[in-house]
């Protein structure tokens, strides 16, 4: 998520400096409105998207380093410039141990990591939806306030546009295919043609499709920058096209500057509406004067056909060389089982060339490049599990635990809680496991004993409820049930 917020934001600022350096003051107002769309759409959607490569499911050896850092550290690689990965590689919280398979004691459960990361991915989520939700609520109240008021007004209607008289100092503005005027001010003639020209133009265009949309984007996309410049010139690119579509058919400048300025003093704007004194400074008053010549125009285009391919490709460069296999782990390990006598029997993991592995195995997702899963080895035993999701958060882990070289027992724990274990059925217990879960109050909710494998009942099957007693159970002999205890 990081990642996607940093190249984003940027890719929408380069993109923005680019059209306030060759496109905002040409005249090709119509192109420009088109461009900040697209430019948006872009924004938002290429970082999310793999154009170039097919996979970034990156292979690592060991030894290697990701931005100066051990690979054994790295549990995020992110597809961004590398001087931003540098800063923002996520290292392990801390490095699993490595347990002793010659011991004869059981090894003890690793503290999980998971905590902390999760806490502040939670506070994180939170604090977006709160924002998002607040910017929401306010987008809605917006439209439906403007409907409201509209429902309540004195109306006339010209030809396919309605036009609403308030009682509010409002300024001349345009909603869907509405106009809202001051009705003092149209009762004092002061709402002449040409103003309601102006809002026409902005109902034939349909601006305040454009509106509704960019303010929609910055509900759900309110961290980014790039998304509030980009507003900002987009209303101004609507005023454009309205005066120059004014001044096309009467061509008093001057009269119709007078009468924008006169209308704009003590007015108030109103949001998701096109506003007739939107940004009326020195720089919209001189570009209803502004032609923009032939060549200008044409070496606009000419530097944005190559400008834009370049941004592209600078966001898509991948912080390693792309030296990996699509879709699989780092290593390929083969699996190779050991008969330990009486139906037991354990796995041992072995590389191609034969050797026991020792190690970190790590798979990577496909397109992002976030750690999906690592598994943890020592001389082909796995000693650990690690999945995570798609935002590189932690939320599955398993420990395995050994004694005199046989599976002992295996624990996991989801999103930080305990959550199931499963004691190994050895020899010294006559081949009897243990398998147990815990609901996500950490509280024993299940256990059950069984005879070589797990589906295999033989002893107890106990449910517990919330106050920890039994609440039902069973007894069974070499898988079946042969007496309900409770």
């Amino acid at each position: 998520m990081i990642a996607y917020i940093l190249v984003s934001s940027s890719l929408l600022l380069l993109l923005f400096a680019f059209y306030r350096l060759v496109l905002a003051n040409q005249t090709s107002y119509h192109f420009n409105r088109f461009f900040i769309l697209m430019a948006i759409v872009i924004g938002l959607l290429y970082p999310a998207f793999d154009h170039i490569s097919k996979s970034n499911q990156y292979i690592f050896r060991p030894g290697d380093t990701v931005a100066g850092i051990d690979i054994e550290q790295v549990t995020n690689v992110r597809k961004a410039p590398a001087k931003w990965v540098t800063g923002n590689l996520f290292p392990a919280i801390s490095n699993p141990e490595v347990q002793d398979l010659s011991s004869s004691e059981t090894a003890s459960p690793l503290k999980d990591p998971v905590t902390d990361i999760f806490n502040w991915h939670m506070i994180a989520s939170l604090i977006y939806i709160v924002i998002t939700l607040t910017l929401l609520i306010r987008f809605i109240a917006g439209i439906l306030t403007i409907y409201r008021k509209a429902h309540g007004l004195e109306s006339i209607q010209l030809d396919s546009v309605k036009l609403y008289l308030s009682n509010d100092p409002v300024t001349p503005h345009s909603f869907m295919d509405w106009v809202f005027v001051n009705k003092e001010d149209y009762k004092n003639g002061l709402i002449n043609d040409d103003i309601l020209k102006h809002e026409i133009a902005h109902i034939r265009d349909k601006h305040t499709l454009d509106v509704l949309f960019v303010e929609l984007l910055s509900v759900f996309f309110w961290f980014n920058p790039g998304i509030h410049l980009f507003k900002n010139e987009l209303k101004l690119i609507h005023e454009y096209i309205a005066d120059r579509d004014v001044l096309k058919d009467s061509g008093e400048v001057t009269s119709y500057q007078n009468k924008l300025l006169e209308l704009a003093s003590g007015h108030q704007l109103v949001r998701l509406a096109s506003n007739l004194n939107f940004k009326l400074t020195k720089k919209r008053l001189l570009m209803m004067t502004r032609n923009t010549s032939l060549w200008r125009k044409a070496l606009s285009m000419f530097l944005i056909n190559p400008a834009i391919p370049l941004l592209f490709l600078y966001f898509n460069s991948q912080v390693i060389d792309t030296d990996h296999i699509s879709g699989k782990y780092q290593i390929e390990l083969i699996a190779d089982t050991v008969d330990a006598g009486n139906d037991l029997s354990y796995v041992l993991w072995e590389t191609e060339e034969g050797e026991r592995f020792s190690g970190s195995n790590k798979y990577f997702y496909n397109k992002t490049g976030i750690l999906g899963k690592e598994s943890i080895y020592k001389e082909g035993y796995l000693l650990e599990t690690r999945s995570f999701n798609s935002g590189g958060v932690l939320w599955n882990r398993t420990i395995y635990t050994y004694k005199n070289g046989l599976p002992l027992k295996s624990t996991e724990y989801m999103s930080g809680n305990l959550y199931s274990e499963l004691i190994h059925p050895l020899p010294e217990n006559n081949f009897i496991g243990t398998q147990r879960y815990w609901n996500e109050a950490n509280e024993l909710y299940y256990e059950a004993q069984f005879l070589h494998s797990p589906k295999n009942f033989h002893g107890l099957v106990t449910s517990y409820n919330r106050r920890g007693q039994i609440e039902k159970q069973e007894r069974y002999e070499y898988g079946e049930l042969v007496d309900k205890v409770k």
